[in-house]
């Protein structure tokens, strides 16, 4: 069956049908939305874009917004009968800032057809869980009242987040529910995240004979602070044992490894798409180690002090990983021009590197080291 370019967009309705806000279908049989337009025991009623009735709907998943007001907030529905032929929603965790989004809600005098606004991401609230979002122009539709819980959408027509609060009288910005904090509140919804092949360095795709044990202290710390909510730091492992454990660990976070892999050993790794590059740098230059890089990243750069520049401009903190830095081709070099530049802005830079050695890892990254030979 053919399927549509982007997500099948909806209108939630209460259980008297009046219109609450907006939602993303899933699949055939759930719908993200915003917790808050939502009455979570009498359920609600959803209108598929374009359809002529309305589909009974149940609350699956339900995260109140806390006492602040700065996170949770979001919901999962489960349709009483399937919208047959939706596509399956690709969930997309990187942005850049002044990327344009486009959202679908139903302010007053839309609530019948919709409206589509236009905005640009500007950047990360003080919790680390709502994206800013501007108005493109001051003279299109604006994101505002009646758009909460609908899909923020890049050109692609993938979900970067959940549109929360609104443009109002006191306020000139939006703001949506990062696909980050998405996934820290229902971690289900990873199946849905689109995870680039470039992440998918050939190293780590071949699993290796006589593998460790997947539930060691090493890969338990590791994997905690991967999965923590800071924005950004530098975590060092060295020695032949230190490196293959790093390897098992990231592994099951790539599509074409995880595939190759027992369940058992699956369980033992980061959990699928929490790795947005995951690079071995054995034989490989500074340029190409660069490159690749900001490949995994989708990121435009050239060399070093461009990759840094373009790290600057990327929305969400993203993890990456450089296993065997010094059986690179020129490992001081390496972490001279390239991954010492992003270790000491990596907080800024919202950048979680994981450095894996071989060998005695390179000495300013002495203070950085968890394990060592």
């Amino acid at each position: 069956m053919r399927q549509s370019p982007g997500p099948w967009l909806v209108r939630v309705d209460d259980v008297e049908g009046r219109v609450r806000g907006g939602g993303t279908l899933l699949d055939e049989e759930h719908v993200l939305t915003c917790a808050h337009v939502l009455d979570p025991d009498a359920g609600a009623v959803v209108r598929a874009r374009g359809g002529d009735g309305g589909i009974k709907a149940a609350v699956r998943d339900l995260v109140p917004p806390s006492d602040e007001g700065h996170r949770g907030d979001v919901a999962v529905l489960r349709l009483a009968a399937p919208v047959e032929g939706a596509p399956r929603v690709r969930l997309r965790r990187k942005w850049t800032v002044d990327e344009v989004v486009r959202s679908f809600g139903f302010r007053e005098g839309a609530e019948a057809g919709g409206l589509t606004a236009f905005g640009r991401l500007s950047g990360y609230d003080l919790y680390g869980e709502r994206v800013e979002i501007i108005p493109r122009d001051a003279k299109g539709p604006v994101i505002e009242r009646g758009f909460s819980g609908a899909a923020a959408l890049n050109a692609a027509g993938e979900v970067c987040g959940v549109v929360v609060s609104v443009v109002t009288d006191l306020r000139d910005a939006s703001w949506m529910i990062g696909v980050d904090a998405l996934l820290r509140h229902l971690p289900w919804l990873r199946e849905y995240l689109v995870v680039d092949d470039s992440v998918n360095d050939r190293r780590f795709r071949v699993p290796t004979a006589g593998r460790s044990d997947p539930d060691t202290p090493l890969k338990r710390a590791l994997a905690e602070w991967i999965g923590d909510d800071s924005a950004g730091g530098v975590v060092v492992v060295s020695g032949a044992e230190a490196a293959t454990a790093v390897a098992e660990l990231v592994g099951p976070a790539l599509p074409a490894y995880r595939a190759r892999v027992s369940q058992r050993e699956r369980d033992g790794g980061l959990p699928f798409g929490s790795v947005d590059a995951a690079l071995d740098a054995t034989g490989r230059t500074t340029a190409e180690m660069s490159a690749a890089i900001a490949t995994a990243l989708g990121l435009r750069a050239d060399g070093g002090r461009g990759l840094i520049h373009a790290l600057e401009a990327l929305g969400p903190p993203v993890t990456v990983v450089v296993n065997s830095v010094d059986a690179a081709a020129d490992p001081a070099e390496l972490c001279e021009r390239v991954l010492w530049p992003i270790a000491v802005r990596s907080p800024l830079l919202r950048v979680r590197l994981l450095l894996g050695f071989g060998g005695e890892p390179w000495s300013r990254f002495a203070d950085a080291l968890v394990t060592g030979p």
